[in-house]
């Protein structure tokens, strides 16, 4: 009788090697999928990236364009041709343009700044305007200019410009940054003329509108170290108007005043030519500062001034005269040193002044030591 043998296997045993291969199919199907999968990670955080970097573009982009839009400050900018391409609603409010006009000026054609409506400016101005656009656009070069602009209905404004340039894919264009400075601009001035106002009264006497003492002193000792340096002579004449207290006494204050005033501006009229110096003293004493000047052409000049006094006739009751009159007391150097003239050239007029006094008032005297 035949035999049958059968073999039997154990699942597991039978399973063993489907496993195996089972497995390494898996392993590869996930490590494909991974590297699949790993790709497309890579490639969708690099969108990401590029999304972000667009949104961060737009938002830069966008952000730009409020400034530009919202700035106080008037914006253009123009291509290499002169032709205006963008410009703010700053620009138009400050020259007064419609942003539609001023888009078509062109700074090559001159003609299209008039037709656009903005401040005329001077020939001067814009010539220089330009010369200082052609060294931005062509050096890269950043310029300043400020300039005043009459407006189409006449007023006055001072503009300051700033000029830039920048390089947009290949082209060059210009940037014209625009400030209106009209009240910096009349605050300064103000400021100017306050100062000159305020140098003016520590400089003048009230009274008369000539200089003062003080200014007296500073322009002498200018002039003295003047004279010692290119060795020339510097005269001084003393000045006292005769019986001024009985004049006072006798027509009052406000009077006397006037007179003194009549005084200085016959001074001032008589002693004119360039670098002389008149002054109020002190008092009803005056003073007259010559540069380069002799002893002759100082007494020449004060005797001139004397004469004219004297017969211009102002009415003096309280004098021998009967007009008002002044004693002048005249001194003249080659100074040695500054010192000396500051010094001795005072002592000397006042000296002569007092010659002049006691020997019958109404007449010019000489410093004894220039005799």
């Amino acid at each position: 009788v035949p035999m049958s043998i059968a073999v039997g296997l154990g699942v597991d045993e039978v399973l063993d090697g489907w496993r195996q291969d089972a497995g390494i199919a898996v392993i590869t199907t996930i490590l494909f999928a991974a590297a699949v999968g790993g790709a497309s990670w890579a490639l969708y955080r690099a969108r990401l990236r590029k999304l972000s970097t667009m949104e961060e573009l737009a938002d830069t982009l966008n952000f730009n364009r409020q400034i530009i839009e919202h700035s106080e400050i008037g914006i253009s900018v123009h291509r290499q041709d002169g032709q205006c391409i963008q410009v703010n609603p700053a620009l138009s409010a400050i020259v007064g343009g419609t942003q539609e006009e001023l888009l078509q000026v062109n700074f090559r054609n001159l003609e299209t700044f008039k037709q656009s409506g903005a401040p005329e400016l001077a020939e001067d101005t814009l010539k220089n305007g330009l010369e200082l656009v052609e060294d931005t656009l062509k050096n890269g070069n950043v310029h300043r200019l400020q300039a005043k602009a009459i407006t189409p209905f006449g007023k006055e404004l001072w503009l300051q410009w700033t000029f830039a340039s920048f390089v947009e894919r290949g082209e060059r264009f210009l940037l014209a940054l625009l400030r209106d400075v009209t009240a910096i601009q009349v605050a300064r001035e103000e400021l100017e003329s306050a100062n000159i106002q305020l140098r003016l009264l520590s400089t003048t006497d009230g009274l008369t509108g000539i200089a003062n003492r003080r200014n007296f002193d500073e322009v002498l000792a200018i002039e003295s170290r003047r004279a010692t340096r290119q060795s020339q002579p510097l005269a001084l004449a003393m000045i006292d108007i005769d019986f001024f207290k009985a004049y006072n006494d006798h027509y009052g204050h406000q009077d006397g005043d006037e007179c003194l005033r009549q005084v200085a501006g016959l001074l001032k009229h008589c002693i004119c030519r360039a670098g002389d110096l008149v002054a109020r003293y002190g008092g009803e004493e005056f003073v007259f500062l010559c540069p380069a000047t002799t002893a002759d052409t100082a007494l020449a000049l004060a005797e001139a001034f004397r004469a004219e006094l004297e017969k211009l006739a102002l009415p003096h009751a309280q004098s021998p005269f009967g007009v008002v009159t002044v004693s002048i007391g005249v001194a003249a150097m080659v100074p040695d040193n500054t010192e000396q003239a500051n010094c001795l050239l005072l002592r000397l007029a006042d000296e002569a002044l007092y010659l002049a006094k006691r020997d019958g008032r109404n007449r010019v005297a000489l410093g004894e030591s220039n005799q």
